[in-house]
């Protein structure tokens, strides 16, 4: 049940078709849709430019979705589409699968979009952080010397004590 919507009821082909029109889809009219899709259609293209791709994104306006119905919405959407990304956003979560993004890029760059309650900004948001995130090989590296040294001085005192 997605709010006071069941996930069914919602027309996954209609909006696979309006995300393959633009990149944008609405799960309901709203006198205000045509605003909203000027300004998520600019930031889609600074999104193209990021690691996540051609993406999508699909605004409903019911509150209360678990992340996990809007991440299962968005793979049903997606697999509709040619799209690497697609991106659901409520007014209160968001949602995101691709192919081209890592899970640790996708909820890091979810959680910088849910943060901005500008949609077109905290799409923005999302290319930006998907595009910033990196595997920290230092630490990893360090992390390893540290466990190797440790298990090289534990290995060795017990050796002595034997």
């Amino acid at each position: 049940m997605l709010g006071n919507m069941d996930h069914n009821a919602l027309d996954i082909s209609g909006l696979a078709e309006q995300l393959g029109q633009d990149g944008v889809a609405f799960g309901t009219d709203n006198p205000l849709n045509d605003i909203l899709r000027r300004d998520l259609k600019a930031a889609l293209i600074d999104v193209a430019s990021s690691p996540a791709g051609r993406s999508g994104v699909v605004v409903l306006e019911q509150t209360g979705q678990p992340a996990g119905q809007l991440r299962d919405l968005a793979t049903d959407v997606k697999g509709l589409t040619d799209l690497d990304t697609v991106i659901v956003r409520t007014p209160a979560s968001t949602a995101a699968v691709s192919d081209n993004l890592s899970r640790a890029q996708v909820e890091k760059a979810q959680y910088a979009l849910i943060s901005e309650p500008d949609y077109a900004v905290g799409l923005r948001a999302f290319g930006e952080e998907a595009g910033g995130f990196a595997v920290p090989w230092t630490l990893v590296a360090i992390a390893a010397l540290l466990i190797c040294l440790v298990t090289a001085v534990v290995t060795v005192a017990s050796y002595r004590r034997a």
